[in-house]
């Protein structure tokens, strides 16, 4: 137990009568051990949100009071109902409200006999799902950090936070962050490597999501993978957030309009865990005894997993199969029971982009062949004719260096060089055409609707010239970006036609043109006609 919940206990005890102890920077990820830690002394504590609630305490109650800004004119007027009903009162104050207290209330804020400071914390439901991941080998963690979409969403951010949550249920553990933008044969190298530290990637778009994916199956990673994902998804990998509810009087009055005699200490005890908060409130109003749901989530160290028999009861979480979307504190419970992966019904060769599940709104992960790809890497020999058919799924999904990636994997298994240098030309044959089609209509149409910087990074690269500058601003907004970017950063040399060549040139010095750089222009002219002549 912390030093100040020990610190706050004694204070309580040691007090025969009324006493005002204050908790300064407070966060909500700390309101339930501190609840749960002074109901093992005080079986009758309430938690409220409003000091109204007060009022209608019997007198020498045991209170967790977490007040707003706006509550500092009722506390100055109504503080002699503390001393005259005895109140022992913990004051669980954000900064800001604290110094609201002090310079709106001085009066009330005088009679406070013991000041804390609560450290920082993380939320205990996103420890406890790390640690079973890792007690029931899962085969990986979606951490949902934007779930309710209140912390920052920058990269760095997201990662601190994530780790901030890893240290805490797993300290000494390491992490090797991927990037998904490298050369897919570079991720895959990665992730061999990494012996027995977990691997993580920070994505923001599906195409980095099935890159990461893929080369953990590649590498046969079974386990120890982290995924950073804007949302829950339905996925076989686990889905865990740290997103808890910021403002206990939202929880308070919807519990209460559920039912609940004690919302407060209920909520406290729950972690205020937003997928618990919304089981404990359909159970109630579903007729489960308020007593046997807080005993159950009291009795337990993971109050989410404590309900999670009760939850799949009374049917508001669906057969758990693992796959399927499953909710957090269900997925706690049941651990090492969640039913296997049906392996045995192969995806389908076309699984929809982005359906939604029927039951709860969740999205699946990975979209169009991503699913059947990573599902065949995963299962039978590599023969050449399997990576074949995986080189021709990578390329129909956009991803053109996996899918020559894989292609040099089948091509690396046949027996002769010549065979390989022979096959090497056949697929070059086969997929060129229809991939400069795609991408010079890509420039065409970047030259054509003012981002003429993109296209030349586009062009320079088919043309094989070199790629200068920063590549962090090209490509924004286009639903392929990471796709491309992999593309350009790649070493591999694209054979085309000096036809083919020609109208590269040409639409290369246009979109010089349309960025006022005419010298520059008419340098890729001449020497257009000097490569022209070489071939």
């Amino acid at each position: 137990m912390s030093d100040w919940i020990e610190e706050i206990r004694l204070g309580l005890r040691l007090s025969p009568r009324g006493v005002l102890i204050l908790v300064d920077h407070a966060v909500p990820e700390r309101l339930g051990g501190l609840a749960r830690a002074l109901l093992a002394d005080h079986p009758d504590l309430e938690v409220l949100a409003r000091p109204s609630g007060l009022m209608d305490l019997p007198d020498g109650s045991v209170v967790v009071l977490v007040p707003e800004a706006e509550d500092a004119f009722w506390l100055n007027m109504n503080r002699p109902v503390f001393a005259r009903k005895s109140l022992k009162v913990v004051l669980f104050c954000r900064r800001e409200v604290t110094e609201v207290l002090a310079r709106e209330a001085p009066d009330f804020y005088d009679w406070i006999a013991q000041r804390h400071e609560c450290p920082p914390g993380v939320a205990e439901h996103a420890v406890f799902g790390i640690r079973q991941a890792l007690r029931c080998r899962a085969p990986g963690i979606l951490f949902a950090y934007g779930y309710k979409n209140r912390h920052p969403l920058e990269r760095q951010a997201r990662i601190e936070r994530f780790e901030r949550v890893f240290r805490e249920a797993l300290p000494g553990r390491t992490i090797r962050w991927i990037e998904a933008n490298e050369p897919y044969a570079r991720i895959v190298h990665e992730i061999e490597t990494a012996g027995r530290a977990w691997v993580a990637c920070d994505t923001v778009s599906s195409a980095q999501v099935e890159r990461f994916r893929w080369a953990l199956a590649e590498a046969r990673r079974k386990t120890r993978a982290i995924l950073l994902v804007p949302y829950y998804h339905e996925d076989r990998f686990w889905n865990i957030s740290d997103d808890v509810w910021d403002r206990l009087g939202v929880v308070i009055k919807l519990l209460t309009n559920a039912g609940a005699r004690h919302p407060g200490r209920l909520a406290a005890v729950s972690g205020l865990e937003d997928d618990l908060i919304a089981s404990l409130i359909e159970l109630l109003r579903r007729g489960y005894p308020e007593d046997e749901l807080f005993a159950a989530m009291l009795r337990s160290a993971d109050p989410g997993a404590g309900l999670g028999e009760r939850i799949l009861n009374a049917g508001l979480a669906r057969v758990p199969v693992q796959g399927d979307f499953i909710t957090p504190p269900v997925q706690r419970h049941l651990g090492k029971r969640i039913g296997l992966w049906r392996r045995s019904r192969r995806p389908a060769r076309q699984v929809s982009a982005w359906m939604s599940s029927d039951d709860g709104g969740e999205f699946p992960l990975l979209r169009g062949h991503a699913s059947r790809i990573e599902f065949l890497l995963c299962q039978g020999e590599r023969t050449p004719e399997r990576w074949s058919e995986l080189s021709q799924l990578a390329y129909d999904q956009g991803h053109f260096d996996v899918a020559h990636t894989w292609e040099i994997r089948a091509l690396e298994l046949e027996e002769s060089s010549t065979a390989r240098r022979w096959a090497e030309k056949q697929w070059l044959a086969k997929h060129i055409p229809r991939l400069f089609s795609f991408l010079l209509g890509l420039a065409l149409s970047l030259n054509r609707s003012g981002r003429a910087a993109d296209a030349e990074v586009l062009l320079r690269r088919l043309l094989g010239l070199p790629v200068e500058g920063d590549l962090e601003p090209r490509f924004l907004g286009l639903s392929g970006r990471d796709n491309l970017l992999a593309f350009v950063q790649g070493t591999h040399r694209i054979e085309l036609s000096p036809e083919n060549r020609k109208e590269l040139w040409n639409e290369l010095a246009s979109a010089l043109r349309a960025q006022g750089r005419h010298l520059e222009a008419a340098e890729v002219e001449a020497q257009r006609d000097q490569d022209l002549d070489a071939s």
